[in-house]
């Protein structure tokens, strides 16, 4: 339920959270947005942590199936967003999202204070280091990310499920 006064609740879900006997009946009451990362930075990221995960492991054919769900159901194309596109314009991509979402755009949405949130959850120390230090959106910081032999064939996975969501993304 929304807090007194609100009409407004975000909450971040993680694709590869939704297993496969996971209810997804609830996504109906909800609108989504698809946030997405390059699919090599994501597999650089979760390596350090997991050595050999699938795709699933990662979200993607989750994202898939949530966005062709949500298209389905709404006879519209959900909102897209990719990270790098957000660090490269955060005013703009914002802007754009609420305009689609019929919300209005605020200053406070490009800055907080930096510390844990009671809403973090149990894994916010083990992945959130850097959004916990953070007060803002800092500059993308453009790396080339070689995807090592061993991960080729889950790049190439991941790879074709971000590119059919990643054309419909939002543009400032």
């Amino acid at each position: 339920p929304l807090s007194a006064g609100k009409s407004v609740q975000v909450q971040k879900h993680m694709a590869h959270h939704l297993l496969a006997d996971t209810p997804r009946d609830w996504l109906a009451r909800v609108r989504s947005v698809f946030l997405l990362r390059d699919p090599a930075l994501v597999i650089r990221s979760y390596t350090r942590v997991v050595a050999a995960p699938s795709p699933a492991d990662l979200g993607a054919p989750q994202l898939s199936e949530l966005f062709a769900r949500e298209r389905a159901r709404t006879g519209r194309l959900p909102a897209v967003i990719d990270s790098s596109d957000l660090l490269r314009d955060p005013r703009g991509v914002l802007g754009v999202l609420c305009e689609r979402l019929e919300l209005p755009f605020h200053e406070a949405q490009l800055a907080w204070e930096a510390g844990p949130r009671a809403f973090d959850g149990v894994w916010a120390r083990h992945w959130y280091g850097n959004v916990l230090r953070s007060t803002g959106f800092e500059p993308l910081v453009e790396t080339d990310c070689e995807v090592s032999a061993e991960h080729a064939a889950l790049h190439a996975e991941c790879e074709r499920h971000y590119r059919a969501l990643w054309q419909h993304r939002l543009h400032p």
